[in-house]
């Protein structure tokens, strides 16, 4: 029905009633607030829950507001902070600037060796090419993540790899010869890191 809103007023003054109609939004917040985080890592932290809630216009917001306000002492959180702004792109349906997000990641988890953010960003590039349809540059993505989870051991992002490497060759996620090589991930996960 006709409101008499322009719908960037009326989805905005929906998004106000939903914030407000929501206490368990602004308790989250609150809660974040009270951790006495720095300030980029409280920024992430708010943003992921706006995003959590559906207030992707917030949780954007949020991040590029840290990262316009980054210090040089702050600037490791970049990654973290990029990568949060890619997956809200991502979800919003805002191809190009996720693309763009993801592609900062990688340049600033690269230089500091940040693998979670660098795998992270890596998955969310699959799976924005995933949604273009375009399976190859995908796979290309979800298997540069998949190296940092075996090198991490991290045997939760292997299994749902596991399954989108079966969604894009189309085969049964059962299938022997799909995804993560299990038996080198636990060769190498059962030895200890080098401590320096």
């Amino acid at each position: 029905p006709d409101v008499g809103l322009a719908s960037s007023e009326e989805e905005s003054a929906t998004e106000v009633f939903n914030l407000v109609a929501s206490p368990t939004v602004a308790d989250d917040i609150a809660t974040v607030a009270q951790l006495e985080l720095p300030p980029a890592l409280e920024a992430f932290n708010i943003a992921s829950v706006y995003a959590e809630n559906g207030f992707l216009a917030d949780a954007i917001a949020t991040l590029q507001s840290a990262l316009s306000s980054l210090d040089e002492d702050a600037k490791l959180y970049g990654p973290t902070l990029y990568r949060g702004l890619g997956d809200s792109y991502l979800a919003s349906g805002l191809r190009i600037p996720a693309e763009m997000a993801y592609q900062q990641v990688l340049e600033q988890a690269n230089l500091q060796e940040n693998l979670d953010d660098w795998m992270a960003a890596h998955i969310g590039l699959g799976q924005l090419y995933q949604a273009l349809e375009q399976s190859e540059q995908a796979e290309k993505h979800f298997r540069q993540a998949e190296l940092v989870a075996v090198y991490l051991c991290d045997s939760e992002t292997l299994e749902a790899l596991k399954t989108v490497f079966a969604e894009i060759s189309g085969d049964d996620v059962g299938q022997e010869g799909i995804g993560p090589d299990t038996e080198m991930m636990s060769l190498t996960c059962a030895v200890d890191p080098v401590e320096e």
